[in-house]
């Protein structure tokens, strides 16, 4: 009876251990697919997963249940809350970037509005090379403002009516 059961768990072994390279493959297959597609997706697969699972559970405890209805029920729910639980939180850092982005934004329109200021204030006899590093400046913080636009950015920046223009003077 011993050298029976011995016999028929090495057999078993043996087909095992002969069917594991096709597993490993199909499981690689599955893996190489599964990475080309979005997070989204993968959290919605991730999600029906849970929800199985979560029938499995419910059906095994309570026998009176049917695993094909409480399945669809709970990998319906598991896809949608996956999906939501990604999006939320993809919907959380865009959120954060796009506040750190608008704080940039009005600080760089702070710097040029003041550099503005200087300019508009500097006496007539200030030596043209302070006005040109002046403008040079903001050019510059204007560049950056135009890289950092977003579209709930304030009102463009105008040049007040007494500023004077690059390579003029006030008027």
């Amino acid at each position: 009876m011993v050298d029976e059961d011995e016999q028929r768990a090495l057999e078993q072994l043996s087909t095992s251990n002969g069917r594991a390279p096709r597993v490993f493959s199909t499981v690689l297959t599955i893996s190489r697919s599964i990475s080309s597609q979005s997070s989204t997706v993968v959290s919605g697969i991730v999600g029906g997963f849970a929800g199985l699972s979560v029938a499995y559970l419910l059906t095994s405890l309570v026998t009176a249940l049917s695993f094909f209805i409480l399945g669809l029920l709970w990998c319906g729910l598991g896809v949608a809350a996956g999906v939501l639980a990604f999006r939320r939180s993809a919907t959380t850092d865009a959120q954060a970037q796009s506040a750190q982005a608008q704080i940039a934004f009005d600080e760089n329109e702070r710097i040029a509005k003041a550099i503005l200021l200087r300019i508009e204030k500097l006496p007539p006899s200030a030596p043209p090379q302070v006005r040109d590093e002046l403008w040079n400046d903001y050019r510059m913080v204007t560049r950056e403002l135009a890289r950092l636009a977003i579209p709930v950015a304030s009102k463009p920046l105008s040049l007040p009516p007494s500023a004077p223009t690059p390579g003029g003077s006030a008027g």
